[in-house]
C-alpha cells in the first residue's frame, strides 16, 4: 500500500513488526485515530516503505529477521527529512544497553510489550504533538 503521508486521507502510520497479530492490534489502535496504516514485517521492507510512503509516524518492533528495528531506524535516519519523524518502539527487550541504543540511534518513544493500548494511544498523540512543536 504506498501513500503519501501528506495525502488527503490524513497522516500515516508505520507499523513494523515480523507478527502479524501484532500488526493487526496496532493498526486498530492507529485506525481509530484516524492514520492511515503501511505495514512492514521486518526491517528491510520497512527501511523501503519509509522512502516510499514518508510517513507521519513510525511504530516498530526491534526483534525481526532480515533486519532488525533499530538497524532500520538507523537507515531511516539517513533518509532525507527523516529527523522529524517520530518513532515508538515496542519491545520485549527491556535491558538498559538496548534501550539506550535505541535512543541513540533516533527513537523518540520506548515502549514495553506487552502492547497497553491506552499508553500506545498516549505515546503516539504525546510524541506527534512533541514533534509539531518542534517542527
Amino acid at each position: 500500500m504506498a501513500c503519501s503521508s501528506e495525502s488527503q486521507d490524513g497522516p500515516v502510520a508505520l507499523v513494523v513488526d515480523d507478527d502479524a497479530i501484532t500488526r493487526l492490534l496496532i493498526r486498530r489502535i492507529v485506525e481509530q485515530m484516524g492514520f492511515t496504516v503501511v505495514e512492514a514485517a521486518d526491517g528491510e521492507i520497512a527501511v523501503r516503505e519509509f522512502r516510499l510512503v514518508k510517513p507521519t509516524i513510525v511504530i516498530t518492533d526491534i526483534n525481526m529477521p532480515n533486519m532488525d528495528g533499530l538497524t532500520a531506524i538507523g537507515e531511516m535516519r539517513k533518509i532525507g527529512d527523516s529527523d522529524d519523524v517520530p518513532v515508538i518502539v515496542l519491545s520485549g527487550i527491556d535491558d538498559k544497553k538496548t534501550i539506550k541504543e535505541a535512543y541513540e540511534v533516533g527513537v523518540t518513544e520506548y515502549l514495553q510489550k506487552p502492547i497497553n493500548l491506552a499508553r500506545l494511544r498516549n505515546a503516539v498523540s504525546s510524541t506527534l504533538s512533541l514533534s509539531q512543536l518542534s517542527g
